[in-house]
């Protein structure tokens, strides 16, 4: 039986429990890992959890009960447990004393399967709480951990929401190759593939008779896709080969991007801000004993932070608006920035999250970047052309969580700048040609999903991406 079943109180007939005897005991099978493990003479105090809940359940040996007849097998078993161990067990469920905070506990009367464990002395978790800084060193016990299994269990949700969100607004899940010709973005930062005989030129003799990469971003052939579907979105891993080793960036990571046609900026932002609000309320509605935990002692305050997002309206500034309160904040030194960002430079993170966190205390949307800062394949606005139709979500305590932009569709401008950014043309082909037979208009963006995961779960006391999925992969860290 799974204990989050188990534990339910629609489950849990307190009144029969109190009825308990040797004749009518009901008998419960439950399997998992002990969280506690405490012994007294002839008593085992233990708790257990197997996954399924955030909660765990009281499992006690008495060596003086009733309710077995193997208990010298049983005591001499239960003396090589300690935290951690798994154990598969039958018991029946006795209803606690008075003073206890437990709903119920299972009294053992039999053990089938145990997996002791050998190093108790070197166990990491048998040390009681440990910081998730060091639980980074011991990646592959993370998830024994309660701090850890509430995030994967949010992490599960939240990929469930995504999908159901998307199902609902009539797009098709398409997960589009991720060895690729092409660096989308022409930033250079892509991991090159390179078979143990290939030559590294991109001639004949290499594996794709080309030079190919992991893709950095599934984006250019979701367009291609959502030109004949209408909507579509992938959750592909994309690799980014960025030299950089801080809390916010991985080099292997999920990507959620999505692509609608027929539609521009304000379409662009409502269904980002939608879809946001969708995972966070299916997250707070499904995974609430997890979230209790983490407010409770690792992210203070965080169910009242989401459902105040819920509550709101993203803010929407340009990124004109943007600038001009990040300089009248310098100059009133209310903001503290090394370098003054001026019109047609990048925010810079500090000033976005500075912007989100502090002033607006709530995930803001800026859009309309300038056309320098941004990629070759957003829309230039028909009424100022210094400027493309983009929108950067930004999130308290995470930072840029989404980069959009309604994608440019006429053929002319598209090769322009992709001629001013030096983007090479040759093995975009195929992509010159969807605007140059049958262009039509259409918009997308792109989600970081563990920054997604980090949105929540974390605060700035505690962000690190690292800490948003299983088995992180980043600069000069790749242990598993």
């Amino acid at each position: 039986m799974k204990l989050k079943y188990l534990l339910s109180t629609n489950n849990v007939d307190l009144k029969t429990i109190d009825k308990i005897t040797n004749e009518n005991k009901k008998i419960i099978k439950l399997s998992g890992w002990l969280k506690t493990y405490r012994q007294q003479t002839d008593l085992f105090f233990m708790s257990l959890n197997d996954g399924s809940s955030q909660k765990n359940i009281q499992i006690i040996f008495d060596k003086n009960n009733t309710f077995c007849n193997n208990i010298q097998e049983i005591f001499d078993k239960l003396k090589k447990l300690s935290v951690g161990a798994s154990i598969e067990l039958e018991g029946i469920l006795v209803k606690p004393p008075e003073t206890s905070k437990e709903l119920v506990e299972l009294h053992i009367i039999n053990i089938l399967h145990m997996g002791i464990i050998n190093d108790r002395k070197t166990y990491i978790l048998s040390k009681g709480r440990v910081k998730p800084s060091i639980m980074r060193q011991h990646q592959h016990l993370r998830c024994k951990t309660n701090y850890f299994s509430a995030i994967m269990k949010i992490r599960s949700r939240s990929l469930h929401a995504l999908n159901s969100f998307f199902d609902k607004n009539s797009f098709y899940h398409v997960d589009p190759n991720i060895v690729t010709t092409s660096d989308c973005e022409g930033a250079g930062e892509v991991f090159q593939i390179v078979a143990p005989e290939d030559k590294i030129n991109g001639g004949k003799d290499d594996f794709f008779n080309k030079k190919s990469y992991l893709t950095v971003s599934s984006q250019l052939q979701l367009e291609a896709v959502c030109g004949g579907l209408g909507s579509c979105y992938t959750m592909n891993p994309s690799f980014r080969a960025e030299k950089s080793n801080t809390s916010r960036h991985l080099a292997s990571f999920t990507h959620v991007e999505y692509e609608s046609s027929f539609g521009g900026l304000d379409e662009l932002m409502n269904l980002s801000e939608n879809m946001i609000k969708y995972v966070i309320k299916e997250c707070l509605e499904k995974c609430e004993d997890e979230y209790i935990f983490l407010n409770n002692y690792y992210s203070k305050g965080i169910i009242n932070r989401l459902n105040g997002y819920l509550k709101c309206d993203f803010k929407r500034i340009s990124y004109d608006d943007a600038i001009d309160i990040i300089h009248k904040l310098v100059k009133k030194k209310k903001l503290k920035v090394k370098v003054l960002p001026k019109w047609g430079d990048d925010l810079g993170s500090v000033c976005e999250k500075f912007l989100a966190e502090k002033y607006f205390k709530q995930p803001i949307m800026v859009y309309n970047y300038p056309k320098s800062l941004k990629s070759f394949y957003m829309k230039e606005d028909e009424n100022n052309d210094k400027v493309v139709n983009c929108m950067d979500m930004l999130i308290p305590h995470i930072g840029e969580l989404i980069g959009s932009s309604v994608r440019e569709d006429n053929y002319d401008k598209l090769l322009s700048n992709m001629s001013k950014k030096n983007i090479d043309t040759k093995p975009l082909d195929w992509y010159l040609d969807l605007r140059k037979n049958g262009t039509w208009r259409h918009y997308g963006g792109g989600l970081g999903f563990e920054r997604l995961v980090g949105l929540l779960t974390m605060d700035s006391n505690n962000f690190n991406i690292r800490d948003c999925c299983a088995f992180p992969v980043a600069y000069g860290e790749c242990k598993y």
